[in-house]
């Protein structure tokens, strides 16, 4: 395996700022940053202090890459947690072996779409009260396609927010339903994965309950999609082309 360039001292200290740890020794600074890393992507840290692996860590173009090397002698209890993703649904990360394989090329931009407040809020609406799966379990999410006037149109749900919008994706292409007459409602978070599905599937505004990441916001600004985060009631915030909604 080839060591990757570490990073220079001014990025190494600015992420390691965010983590509070440079009153920590040098020795303890990329375990716990480490840990904290794995942590945040609900890694078990247990793993990680089992394997007694090498961890090196660079910036790169589009974010933080830690390498981890494996001791051969804990190769064996690395295996016992291995999985088969194949034939997988979801977020699109697991698996990924690198940040251009998480992050794939958006493709085109979006065709714009403009909307009007009150049939936003008319589909937010609309999108709570037609979830018959949550309102018996109350523990699905929901993506909903709706009409330029508000009406939810089609509506799929699910425990993953990833596979509702998968679903509601595939249910667009088996109606024929052409992406540029309507836009996406999303029960969720808009984390970057959920906006690379939308801009892929051709969907020009996106509208979550939740708050969009800051890779979302870059993400939409890319592919010229219209971004709406903390839809809920009259409310809401867009963070990429807030002159694709009119105020009535």
């Amino acid at each position: 395996m080839i060591a990757p360039r570490p990073p220079d001292e001014e990025h190494r200290l600015a992420a390691l700022h965010d983590l509070k740890v440079l009153d920590t020794p040098a020795e303890e600074r990329f375990d716990r940053y480490t840990d904290a890393l794995c942590e945040s992507l609900s890694v078990p840290i247990a793993l990680i202090t089992l394997i007694d692996a090498e961890r090196q860590w660079f910036k790169s173009r589009r974010g933080i890459v830690v390498q981890i090397e494996i001791a051969s002698r804990c190769l064996a209890r690395l295996k016992e947690h291995r999985r088969t993703l194949a034939g997988r649904t979801g977020c699109g990360l697991c698996g990924a072996e690198s940040l251009e394989h998480a992050l794939p090329p958006l493709g085109g931009p979006v065709r714009p779409f403009a909307l009007r407040a009150a049939a936003l809020a008319a589909a937010m609406r609309a999108l709570g009260e037609r979830q018959a799966l949550q309102a018996a379990t109350g523990a699905t999410h929901a993506a909903a396609w709706c009409s330029a006037g508000g009406e939810v149109l089609l509506l799929r749900e699910d425990v993953g927010r990833h596979n509702a919008l998968d679903k509601l994706v595939g249910a667009l292409a088996r109606a024929g339903v052409a992406p540029g007459g309507g836009f996406a409602a999303i029960t969720s978070r808009a984390s970057h994965e959920m906006v690379h599905k939308a801009a892929r599937a051709g969907i020009g505004l996106l509208a979550a309950i939740s708050a969009p990441t800051a890779l979302a916001i870059r993400s939409a600004a890319q592919a010229q999609l219209c971004l709406v985060g903390f839809a809920r009631g009259t409310d809401w915030v867009a963070y990429t082309h807030p002159e694709r909604l009119t105020l009535d």
